[in-house]
């Protein structure tokens, strides 16, 4: 994933989170558009925190990326990874 600089929110931990020190992995599936839009963000896995999980797909689908490319054209491309 080649995210545009400055597309993306800062992402804010909340307040609750903190003070209650939790914490959490989440494994997440990513579909980009060929024009570098996010079109899905499913948690393959939850952080064990629904409010975490859906602070990381805001996050995600706020961001824009430079597009994958195969044989010069601009794909679609899924991605995962562990957040």
């Amino acid at each position: 994933m080649n995210v545009v600089e400055g597309s993306c929110e800062n992402v804010v931990y909340p307040d609750d989170a903190i003070v209650k020190n939790r914490s959490g992995v989440s494994h997440v599936r990513l579909r980009i558009l060929a024009d570098g839009t996010p079109e899905l963000v499913e948690m393959t896995q939850s952080s064990g925190h629904t409010d975490l999980d859906d602070i990381l797909a805001k996050a995600l689908m706020a961001c824009r990326s430079k597009p994958a490319m195969k044989d010069g054209q601009a794909v679609s491309a899924e991605l995962r990874f562990d957040w």
